[in-house]
């Protein structure tokens, strides 16, 4: 519980996409997953001295691991970069469904207004 917590922990402090894939036995519609199937195989990446999370070959390898050994933990996470609402000058005020025509300008509005009209 502690690892997936802090996994989860760095999927909300990650500016941009995180997918969280958390693996749960189901011990009544799946008897054949259930925890002694996953205790024996699944391993921490972080806690292997060589794995880098910044590689994206290593980690789509590692996502593909299922059998023998189940890798858990972050996979893969690139360097930090403007998230896609900075780059979009039209967010910068705040989500569009919230911005209303106002911050258009009442010109705007009229002009769109009369192209559908």
């Amino acid at each position: 519980m502690e690892h997936l917590a802090n996994v989860i922990a760095q999927a909300i402090q990650h500016r941009g996409y995180a997918l969280v894939d958390v693996l749960q036995p189901c011990v009544t519609f799946n008897r054949a997953n259930d925890y002694d199937f996953y205790r024996p195989r699944i391993y921490k990446v972080d806690e292997e001295p060589w794995y880098d999370p910044t590689d994206r070959v290593a980690a789509f390898r590692r996502g593909l691991e299922w059998g023998e050994r189940i890798p858990i933990g972050v996979l893969y996470q690139t360097e930090e970069r403007p998230a896609y609402e900075e780059q979009m000058p039209a967010l910068q005020a705040g989500p569009l469904a919230r911005q209303g025509f106002r911050s258009w300008g009442q010109a705007d509005y009229e002009e769109s207004i009369g192209e559908y009209l």
